[in-house]
């Protein structure tokens, strides 16, 4: 039995981003994201932990759609700073829910707010 993570099938494509949208996700995630984990996403840690992939799904669909809609192959044509930003706006209505959710559990809210101090120093 194949791992599946050593697995690759015939079929797989893959889809790229062109420069500028690529240079944007390294600067969303890092600048972003990652920050956001210990303030706005600190109820949901694990959830906002895999944010990054949801938006690379997201652009994904959209790109495939909008090439589809062209008529053109979606891996011949890279991912553009459009798509993410498209990506972004239907991502941060996801991340909203999120943290709304996340933020209505049992968790006492004085330990929520300790754990950010804790997070931020």
């Amino acid at each position: 039995m194949q791992d599946k993570f050593t697995f690759h099938s015939e079929m797989e494509k893959y889809l790229h981003f062109d420069h500028k949208a690529y240079g944007e996700f390294v600067d969303y995630y890092n600048n972003y994201i990652e920050p956001q984990l210990v303030t706005d996403m600190a109820f949901c840690k694990d959830w906002g932990g895999k944010y990054h992939g949801e938006l690379l799904r997201l652009c994904g669909i959209i790109h495939c759609i909008k090439c589809v809609l062209n008529d053109v192959n979606p891996v011949e044509n890279r991912v553009t700073l459009e798509t993410f930003c498209n990506a972004i706006e239907i991502g941060e209505y996801f991340r909203e829910q999120a943290i709304y959710a996340y933020s209505l559990g049992d968790v006492d809210l004085g330990t929520i707010k300790a754990e950010r101090v804790l997070n931020v120093c």
